[in-house]
């Protein structure tokens, strides 16, 4: 199947995520709203899936993950190097 169109913002937007808690773990504070909004691009991808078929319940259930788990990342970089800073 071919991708859907909100699936390359999605996966442009992981980039942009990894991207951003990497320059954290190596020192940059990146602003809070300089990371996309994961769980946004996620409920897209799920409202412009076709209700009548099960074609992309794979990708909406592993994207449903990476969306977790990078959102969980993110608070746990972030308190850790608040925590850093404020020890500095």
């Amino acid at each position: 199947m071919p991708a859907r169109p909100p699936f390359k913002q999605f996966a442009d937007d992981l980039d942009a995520t990894l991207s951003l808690l990497v320059g954290a773990l190596r020192g940059t504070r990146p602003p809070d709203n300089a990371f996309p909004n994961l769980r946004e691009d996620h409920n897209r991808l799920v409202a412009i899936g076709d209700p009548h078929t099960e074609r992309y319940a794979l990708v909406n259930v592993e994207a449903d993950r990476m969306t977790n788990s990078l959102n969980t990342l993110r608070e746990q970089i972030l308190g850790w190097s608040r925590g850093i800073s404020d020890k500095s």
